[in-house]
């Protein structure tokens, strides 16, 4: 009886299927090719996904499945639009897991599809050759049982896709009616009655829980806690911290249950005849499929599944199949690959097996059976493995000698290396066996002969060589790793799988529909599918980059705009990741393509919320992939992005957002969270800004497909793409109105000078927000196919974790970034002996000579041991926003690293010039030539060619937002006038020599705008005009000052001016104390001003200059005519104690008692001291101003004060003079100044680690990037050596201020002490303000400052009260300062013994209190009162260490807390 013609499309008219393992390669090709040719007749498809991290199982399958390649026949036939629409039709998703019962599905879910559904298809599986045990068993096998459950329940047939190589390790004919249950592949040598399924899975469950088990045993822990301090130790972490020991050791354990349950999966797999655990698992879920009685099924079983021939398209192919890898390895050159003779590689193209997958289905759904179907070549057409490995030889062959780019010789030459089969006798001698052997001998030779001591330079080479062995081993390793997965298809055996089932199916299958799903191994030409097919796919889809870093070009043309930008790096680059997240312990990715569809939903989400042409969106996060992507959004929507810094407050936030009349706000969670309140605020401002999540706007538009709406594809030129705030964010800041011009053409110009493009991965540190790293950082990396990787923090750490992943080759910083690695560097040479230390800083010198005199850079080799610290793949480093200091630019240019400087101003978008990338030779000081296509010129230069720095070209901006006065005066005739003064010389190198324009640059080297704080000081109904300007700052940079017009609307002049200072004093509380008014000046006087009204500011200073000399000079005139007795005193000194005591003028009554009163304490004593003799008032020190009780006994000391000295005094001093000036001082050598420095580093280092066990806690405190206050108890004259060793490289610039009358007295002493040590002179009975200026110009140099805050050695051992000096220097000069406790130098050398006695010295090191922290717990007091909190705070961290606990602070404290804290120690004491 003749067999029914199988009607494919007859069986599924009207029928639902449920379709797992959508997600991969093979289930991604059958399901699209299912909906393609049987979609319209089909009347549903659930699609079964699990959702992983994705929000839903819906989500994942538009987001991930629906938009990939496979589906682009559904999209050539029904457009974009119209494809997702047919999915969201056809296609109904539920969330579920194989692994899980029911395959994930709920029992009410899966009682409703009772009937619903007529077959389940089964893709789903684990591909990995080598999983681990419990793993395979999970999915291959135990999640097979879950579906056999559900398919039960349903009473339809299961097709379930295996693996044609459950065969095992045999040869010959393998046929499709062989016995399933009870199958292994060595029945021939094992007895069968020892194998059973329920068994097999016992005995596979009691391994994986013996295992589990063994991972506890204690000396098993012991050696995981070996392993997790080696491992820390290498990288540089703190194994004393107990949680990231823990974390380790839990590593360490993952790592090796892992590496076991891999290796009890093939040694299993292989004692019954498998050649891995893929193909074991895979044969045991078979038999539970074969044993369970009623279950209508079909095994699929297609052999090496490769690139498809025709559908979706020629060529296509997703992840290392069997073949890709061993492709790799030829073309990467590899000359021996084993292959046996007449070995089969049985591969099938993916769309043969999605179509007779597709054709089997319909089969079982018509006719009941328990079937196994091969869908392989190699029974009517084979590929012999020996020709594959020929073909990827000719195919290298052919790609050489077509190549255009590239030496011509050297293509020839690589062109004739080419792959060849071996046996395996020749693979394990003659290659990369053979080179592994090779390797590991030479390494553990380099190990055993390698100096342990100086040589530095043979040390770094034999170590270079060391990491070049290791690496030849590991590739090799990899190789043979590759080679023995892959032995059993290439030369062990001889498969032919028969396919008759199959090809019976297709026998009775109706033409048209075998001409829908075609099923013809036996016509494919391997030749012509291999190298027109097969390998091009590969190259394109697998091996993408192989080669396209040698076809970067120098010259890159711009794009019109960046929306034609994002559109050519979308098509070049889609499957290229673009970001990357590295957040804790996790990594987050994007790729070209995603970063275009999320692009798409934000700009379909704020066209949904009304955003038009050119209105303004802000965005407001931190540095993640989604700002990107959002800002992409922003102009798919027609719209101008408003770049926010996340780190402003809610107020600053407002401000922007009426400033630039923002139609929607977009922000992250994280900043959401800091700003509870915005939305709020903006609606109380009157604005009606949107506020939206990024995760809302990523959402898209839901009533369109893939919730993507018709946002635009293109932008006009001069549409403002962003516009930037630069001048503060109160009052009227000015926003920068910067065009896709002028991103489009400056991007070009960067990637040309940098040469960044596939295959290098970008660092991303600096904000986002911040034109430099938006440009040079963002957009440039992003249009020539760069990936760019984001990090959670910016911490030493972390920076080490992201540049061991290799995939970095250039990062963007700022110099106090480049300050912090250099420090790293330094401190690793610092640990090795002076001598070796002393080497490696002269090769370092001779290697920076050798760069400058020739093109020589050898710095990889010299230095590897750095280079790999960053990598090992830096191509260069950028640094920008201020000047790199000059030592570290030297040292990195040194280490062979290329550090590249640049220079420009937001107005520019922002470069300007950037240091030239080819030249080898170090050119300090130079910001490098102009961009090509930007004009650079000198306005009116002196006689040295001195003068403002002005600039034109295509990136300069439109002008400010709204301000046509601004544009006009830095816009002139296409010109920008940047304010910077600088020079150009005859090779047009720019050379930058200060500053034009009005901003106040602090200390700090932070900005504070004139033009914005006269807004914010000058709303007031009694000021009638000011300026505010720059003063010279005693700490360096300049600081904040005022000059006021008050207008007095005839009320009492000291009362109006009271009243303004108090408003300064509020309006100073609302803002950042770098912005403060710190100098406040009232004049009677209009301000000078130009003919167009502008106020002449370097008139205004001055006359802040005159009126301070004016003041000094009243107070010394006013001194002079004074005489005890009389009440004239009062007229000077009460105003000047008010300002003391930051108290009114009425407070300050002769009754006041300075302390309980006026809160005046020894601090400000020692303040009022310094400023009478500002005034010329000759002093005693502020110790002996304790007896003055009251205001009234003030003004009678300053009364008497004016008396001489009297003659024995006067003698005295003149004695000693004469005394110092007979002494001959001993003059010390250079040479021996630097031996002796050695000599004492070394016997410090002999005493702590000889005569004293020195135990040290907190290390991870200490601040590596910054210079800081070092406070600690003080008992013994062993402290200042122990805090020192206790700080390790940071206390290599530890300085502290020594009393001259004492270390310094003799010839001798100073000889010492000037020369071998780090201290600083002070007179212990001079000025005081002499003494604290010392301490600050320490400070500034860079130097750590030790101080003993309790002002001298305790004699009992106890902690003494803390003199309030600490807190002075912390909050004047904006220092960090760290707490340390010295436990056990008492018991050792207390006061008055000379010879130490051997102890234990202990030093715990607490947490850093911030100068930010303490300016913000003191926000609200006096400067008096602030100063004592501070040190209060300070005392109480010690006291904390002292027993035994890190001090926690509370926050909650109100300043009037805080008082009654003060007021309350001042009752105790």
């Amino acid at each position: 009886m003749s067999t029914p013609e199988l009607n494919v499309t007859e069986v599924f008219t009207g029928k639902r299927l449920l379709f797992s393992g959508s997600t991969g390669f093979v289930g991604k090709v059958t399901l699209s090719m299912l909906l393609s040719r049987y979609g319209e007749q089909l009347d549903k498809l659930y699609v079964l996904v699990r959702k992983g991290s994705a929000p839903s199982a819906e989500r994942r399958f538009f987001d991930k499945v629906a938009t990939s390649e496979p589906f682009q026949p559904l999209r050539d036939a029904h457009g974009d639009e119209g494809a997702l629409e047919f999915l969201r039709r056809k296609v109904q998703v539920l969330d579920g897991d194989i692994t899980d019962p029911l395959m994930g599905l709920t029992p009410e879910q899966a009682d409703a599809l009772v009937g619903q559904v007529h077959a389940i298809i089964n893709c789903a599986g684990l591909v990995s050759f080598n999983p681990s045990l419990e793993v395979g068993l999970n999915v291959n096998t135990h999640g097979v049982k879950n579906t056999v459950e559900l398919a039960l329940k349903w009473k339809v047939p299961l097709v379930h896709m295996s693996t044609a190589f459950v065969a095992g390790n045999r040869s010959g004919l393998v046929f499709e009616d062989e016995d399933v249950v009870g199958y292994f592949p060595r029945q021939d040598e094992l007895d069968g009655r020892d194998f059973s399924l329920e068994q097999e899975l016992a005995d596979a469950d009691k391994i994986v829980a013996r295992l589990r088990e063994q991972a506890d045993d204690k000396a098993l822990t012991s050696l995981f806690r070996k392993k997790a301090l080696e491992r820390l130790e290498q990288e540089g972490r703190d194994a004393s911290d107990e949680k990231t020991l823990r974390l380790a050791v839990g590593r360490e354990r993952k790592l090796w249950l892992s590496g076991e349950l891999v290796r009890a999966g093939m040694d299993r797999a292989r004692h019954w005849g498998w050649p891995n655990t893929y193909t074991y698992t895979k044969s045991l879920g078979e038999q539970v499929m074969a044993s369970t009685p009623g279950l209508r099924y079909a095994i699929v079983r297609p052999s090496i599944v490769e690139s498809a021939q025709h559908f979706p398209f020629p060529g296509w192919n997703e992840g290392f199949t069997t073949s890709a890898p061993l492709a790799f390895a030829g073309i990467k050159g590899q000359r021996n690959i084993p292959a046996g003779d007449k070995a089969i590689l049985d591969i099938i193209p993916v769309d043969h097996v999605a179509g007779a997958t597709i054709g089997i289905t319909a089969h079982s759904m018509k006719v009941e059976e328990r079937r196994v179907y091969h869908l392989s070549s190699g029974d009517v057409n084979p590929f012999y493995a020996s020709r594959s490995i020929e073909l990827v030889g000719l195919y290298r062959r052919r790609y050489y000698r077509n190549k255009e780019t590239g030496s011509a010789l050297m293509n020839e030459l690589r062109s004739r290396i080419e792959p060849m089969p071996a046996s395996r006798f020749v693979f394990e001698n003659f290659s990369a066996p053979m080179f592994v052997k090779g390797a590991r001998m030479l390494r553990q030779v380099i190990d055993e002969v390698k100096p342990a001591w100086g040589a530095p330079k043979v040390q770094a080479v034999m170590e270079r060589a060391r990491e070049a062995l290791t690496e030849v081993e590991e590739q090799g390793e990899g190789l043979m790793g590759l080679i023995d997965l892959f032995m059993p298809f290439l030369y062990d055996n001889r498969y032919v799988f028969r396919c008759d089932n199959t090809r019976s199916v297709y026998a009775h299958m109706a033409p048209s529909d075998r001409a829908r799903i075609p099923w013809a191994p036996e016509a494919i030409d391997w030749r012509v599918y291999f190298l027109d097919t097969h390998l091009p796919g590969l190259e394109k889809w697998v091996f993408p980059g192989l080669e396209e870093e040698t076809k970067r070009r120098t010259v890159i043309p711009a794009h019109r705009d960046l929306l034609e930008m994002l559109e050519a790096s979308v098509n070049a680059w889609r499957h290229r990741v673009a970001f990357r997240f590295a957040a804790d312990e996790k990594e987050e990715r994007f790729t070209y393509g995603e970063v275009n569809r999320y692009a798409n939903r934000v700009g379909s989400f704020l066209m949904k919320e009304g955003v038009k042409r050119n209105e303004r969106v802000m965005l407001l996060s931190e540095n993640r992939p989604e700002w990107p992507i959002s800002y992409f959004g922003i102009l798919r929507a027609g719209g101008t992005a408003v770049p926010v810094d996340s780190s402003l407050n809610e107020s600053e936030v407002v401000n922007i957002a009426r400033r630039s009349e923002a139609r929607v706000l977009l922000l992250s969670e994280e900043t959401a969270a800091e700003m509870p309140n915005l939305a709020e605020l903006l609606a109380q401002a009157g604005l009606s800004t949107r506020v939206a999540s990024l995760a809302e706007a990523m959402s898209g538009d839901p009533q369109y497909p893939d919730s993507i709406g018709p946002v635009r594809r293109t932008a006009a030129a001069d549409d403002v793409a962003s516009l930037i705030f630069t001048s503060g964010t109160t009052g009227t800041p000015k926003g920068v109105m910067l065009t896709h011009r002028n991103f489009a053409s400056l991007i070009a110009k960067l990637a040309g000078a940098f040469a960044i493009g596939v295959g290098d991965g970008v660092l991303s540190v600096l904000p986002l927000h911040h034109t430099f790293e938006f440009s040079a950082g963002f957009l440039t990396p992003f249009s020539r196919g760069a990936e760019v990787t984001y990090i959670d923090e910016l911490t030493s750490d972390k920076l080490g974790e992201v540049f061991e992943t290799g995939r970095v080759s250039a990062m963007i910083g700022v110099p106090a970034l480049w300050q912090l690695l250099h420090r790293k560097v330094t401190q690793e040479m610092a640990s090795r002996p002076p001598l070796v230390e002393q080497a490696i800083k002269t090769l370092m010198a001779t290697h920076g000579e050798l760069r400058n005199r020739s093109s020589l850079n050898l710095g990889k080799l010299l230095f590897w041991p750095v280079h790999r610290k960053f990598g090992g793949k830096i191509k260069f480093l950028v640094s920008g926003g201020s000047a790199l200091p000059d030592d570290v630019h030297k040292a990195f240019h040194q280490l062979g690293f290329n550090i590249i400087e640049g220079y420009g101003l937001t107005e520019a978008a922002p470069v300007l010039t950037v240091s030239e990338t080819n030249v080898n030779k170090r050119l300090p000081g130079t910001v490098g030539k102009a961009l090509p296509g930007i004009e650079l010129r000198i306005l009116e230069p002196d006689n040295e060619g001195i003068g403002e720095v002005i600039a034109r070209g295509p990136s300069v901006m439109a002008g400010y937002f709204g301000d046509k006065e601004s544009t006009d005066a830095v816009l002139k005739e296409g010109w920008l006038y940047t304010g910077d003064l600088g020079r150009i010389d005859a090779e047009g190198r720019l050379y930058l020599v200060g500053r034009k324009k009005d901003v106040i640059i602090d200390a700090n080297g932070k900005n504070v705008y004139p033009d914005e704080l006269e807004e914010v000081y000058g709303d007031h109904p009694h000021i009638k005009e000011l300026s505010i300007v720059g003063l010279p700052d005693e700490a360096g940079g300049e600081k904040v000052a005022c000059l006021c017009v008050p207008d007095y609307q005839e009320r009492p002049r000291e009362e109006v001016r009271r009243e303004l200072e108090e408003h300064f004093r509020k309006k100073g509380h609302e803002m950042p104390f770098y912005r403060r008014v710190k100098v406040l000046r009232f004049t009677d006087v209009e301000l000078p001003r130009t003919s167009s009204r502008k106020v002449k500011r370097k008139q205004v200073v001055e006359e802040l200059k005159k009126l301070d000399r004016l003041v000094a000079s009243g107070d010394k005139a006013r001194e002079r005519v004074q005489h005890a007795g009389t009440g004239g005193v009062a007229d000077w000194l009460y105003p000047l104690l008010a300002e003391v005591v930051n108290r009114p003028l009425a407070d300050i009554r002769p009754e006041a008692h300075l302390s309980g009163d006026l809160g005046v304490d020894s601090l400000m004593l020692t303040e009022l001291s310094v400023a009478l003799e500002q005034a010329g008032v000759p002093l005693p020190s502020a110790n002996d101003l304790t007896h003055v009780q009251t205001v009234e006994d003030l003004r009678k000391l300053v009364l008497t004060s004016g008396r001489k000295p009297g003659v024995e005094t006067r003698a005295k001093d003149i004695s000693r003079e004469v005394q110092k000036s007979e002494e001959v001082e001993i003059p010390v050598p250079e040479p021996l100044v630097t031996l002796g420095r050695q000599v004492v580093r070394l016997g410090q280092q002999a005493i702590f680690g000889g005569l004293f066990d020195v135990k040290v806690t907190g290390k991870p405190f200490i601040p590596q990037n910054r210079n800081f206050l070092v406070i600690a108890n003080h008992t013994s004259h062993l402290d200042m050596g122990l805090v020192k060793l206790v700080l390790g490289e940071q206390g290599q610039r530890l300085t502290t201020i020594a009393a001259r009358d004492y270390f310094f007295d003799t010839p001798l002493k100073r000889a010492y002490f000037e020369n071998f040590t780090d201290l600083i002179p002070m007179d212990r009975h001079g000025s005081l303000r002499e003494s604290l200026r010392m301490a600050g110009s320490a400070l500034q140099q860079g130097y750590n400052l030790l101080i003993f805050p309790e002002g001298t050695r305790s004699v009992t051992g106890e902690l003494l009260e803390f003199k309030p000096t600490l807190g002075y220097l912390s909050l004047t000069y904006n220092v960090d300062v760290l707490p340390i406790y010295i436990k056990g130098a008492y018991e050792a050398l207390p006061k008055g013994r000379i010879l130490p006695k051997s102890r234990e010295l202990e030093g715990h090191i607490g947490p850093v209190l911030t100068h930010e922290m303490l300016r913000a717990k003191t926000h609200g007091m006096s400067r008096s009162e602030s100063y004592r909190y501070a040190t209060r705070l300070a005392e109480d961290a010690i006291r904390a260490l002292a027993a035994g606990r890190v001090l926690s602070f509370d926050d909650s404290a109100t300043v009037e807390d805080q008082r009654r804290a003060l007021s309350s120690e001042r009752s105790d004491s």
